[in-house]
């Protein structure tokens, strides 16, 4: 009975403790929007959608695509969402 304690107590440290998230939803596939809440909200605050301009937007992914362990599809579907959103809510002013 303590084996089966010890082992279960592992389990739920090792996975509990770990530090890649899944990137998958029902379809496999993560929209932009998800993986900036989970990539680059992970670790720090997210920065308002509007703080930056599509230019800028670009240097912040490459400065950060190495530490959020991203994927050029990852980065490209972040990318697109930030853009997006930006200009969507600057033509709204």
């Amino acid at each position: 009975m303590k084996l089966v304690f010890v082992w279960l107590l592992f389990f739920v440290v090792f996975v509990g403790c770990s530090t890649e998230k899944s990137i998958k939803q029902g379809n496999g596939i993560l929209s932009g929007e998800q993986l900036y809440k989970e990539k680059c909200g992970g670790c720090h605050a997210l920065y308002q959608r509007d703080k930056f301009k599509e230019g800028d937007w670009d240097s912040v992914i490459v400065r950060m695509e190495k530490k959020a362990r991203l994927d050029d599809n990852q980065s490209k579907l972040i990318r697109e969402y930030l853009v997006v959103q930006s200009d969507s809510l600057k033509n709204r002013n």
